[in-house]
């Protein structure tokens, strides 16, 4: 799925001019399990690699692919923070109000996401997300 988000993100970056080709590519995960993050990355490597060769050539370079723990990396606990908050209001239903919820709204509208009733409408030119 992640290297689908990665390709996909490739793509739009580079057709709509805000980071077109040639560009260099890194990916940082938050570390959870050393054995299964580097089996994770191994996988979403080869797929972009062969998007790469097939589409791309020289355009796109891959470059490191590795895991850090997010303790010391603060922009890495906001990105976690922020797609945990859009995950929540997409997929949690509960018929009582829980704090996360007060939390993961009140998070992203700072962001300037708007968020009524499970439907994300508004993030700036990123997407629009219809909840299901």
């Amino acid at each position: 799925m992640m290297s689908y988000l990665l390709i996909d993100g490739i793509e739009h970056e580079n057709s709509t001019g805000r980071a077109p080709l040639p560009r260099t590519l890194q990916m940082v995960k938050d570390r959870d399990e050393i054995g299964s993050d580097r089996i994770m990355l191994r996988e979403i490597r080869a797929r972009v690699e062969n998007v790469k060769k097939s589409k791309y050539g020289s355009d796109l370079f891959i470059d490191d692919f590795d895991t850090v723990d997010s303790k010391g990396h603060i922009f890495l606990q906001i990105a976690d923070l922020f797609t945990s908050s859009i995950n929540r209001v997409l997929n949690v239903k509960s018929d009582r109000e829980h704090i996360k919820d007060e939390y993961s709204r009140d998070f992203l509208t700072r962001f300037g996401v708007s968020v009524e009733d499970g439907i994300i409408t508004n993030i700036g030119d990123i997407i629009e997300i219809m909840g299901v």
